[in-house]
């Protein structure tokens, strides 16, 4: 479990914040009514949790490609996010919310996707001019 948590805590943090600040923009604006917000957004830190968890677990599976690997993350989390924000009653499955919610959903992946290469790249550089000291 401190794996889990160090390995996707950031991201976790990211995307959560970004659902928070979206939903709160969004029903500012009253396009969106956000009525009783405690529970809602304890209800989204649950959601991001078994999502970003399944996606740790299925990081553990045998995949022949980071394309395999990406496609099964984003269709296993779409399909889990959707029924179990349908069960919490977070939103009620119809083709507008499937659109938006989809789009939201496959738009923070890529983003969190970039953000997470992007640290890797910084941590292989200062591990490279580290080395390259060393010599």
């Amino acid at each position: 479990m401190k794996n889990f948590f160090s390995e996707n805590l950031s991201s976790m943090t990211f995307v959560f914040s970004s659902i928070v600040l979206l939903n709160a923009l969004l029903s500012f604006s009253q396009s969106v009514p956000w009525e009783n917000a405690s529970l809602s957004i304890l209800k989204m830190a649950g959601l991001v949790l078994v999502l970003f968890f399944l996606g740790y677990v299925g990081s553990y599976l045998p995949f022949h490609s980071a394309s395999a690997y990406h496609i099964f993350n984003i269709t296993i989390q779409l399909i889990a996010g959707f029924a179990l924000a349908s069960l919490l009653g977070m939103f009620s499955i119809n083709v507008e919310n499937l659109i938006v919610n989809g789009f939201v959903y496959i738009l923070l992946y890529y983003l969190t996707y970039r953000i997470r290469k992007h640290r890797f790249n910084q941590l292989a550089q200062a591990i490279n001019e580290h080395l390259g000291k060393r010599e």
